[in-house]
């Protein structure tokens, strides 16, 4: 199996959730779009793990290969093929399937709860978390719940902090992958948020 990680930022790789795909025998392809490399056709792979970044949604007058990532997200979800996203992938995974991103009323940063829904209870991925989940969080953006989708978790600030679209897509608007150096990092590469 071949699994395709887009990654938007240095300092937030696919990390910890290549390593688990590894050691369950998948190769990642990991590919820095930020970068400028190509995005590879989604067909080429059998799983999808898109990553967060700095950038929003809708800047793709910056960020060109946005539109083309929405597009791939929508089609390889449409078709089945399973998709996990992190934050930034969370917001690609809703505006994909035509929900508002926004930026947020408040910007969500460090260690929060993230509290699941009775759906949650159950789904057959978050049905074995605890009720609530300290989590970290990095972003100002958020995103409505797509049409179709199912809400599994919250936070105070924010209603979505992980859905499910149809039976194999997952996103998360928390982080559960960064080390406490790559935290510093990312505080550092960006003082005014502290």
């Amino acid at each position: 199996m071949r699994a395709l990680a887009l990654e938007h930022l240095r300092a937030d790789p696919v990390g910890i959730f290549g390593d688990v795909l590894e050691e369950r025998g998948i190769d990642v392809d990991a590919v820095r779009l930020d970068q400028g490399e190509p995005l590879p056709d989604w067909r080429d792979y059998d799983l999808l793990v898109v990553m967060g970044g700095a950038m929003s949604v809708w800047e793709e007058d910056e960020y060109p290969w946005l539109a083309d990532e929405k597009r791939a997200i929508r089609e390889a979800v449409l078709a089945g093929v399973p998709y996990f996203g992190v934050c930034l992938g969370s917001q690609l995974l809703a505006a994909a399937f035509g929900a508002r991103v926004y930026l947020g009323p408040e910007p969500e940063l460090g260690a929060s709860q993230m509290f699941l829904t009775a759906d949650a209870r159950r789904d057959p991925v978050f049905r074995g978390f605890p009720a609530d989940v300290e989590v970290f969080e990095f972003h100002l953006c958020h995103f409505d719940l797509p049409p179709g989708a199912v809400r599994l978790a919250r936070s105070p600030r924010y209603e979505n902090q992980a859905i499910r679209y149809g039976r194999v897509a997952y996103a998360i608007q928390c982080h559960l992958e960064p080390t406490l150096d790559e935290i510093r990092s990312w505080f550092e590469t960006s003082p005014s948020l502290v």
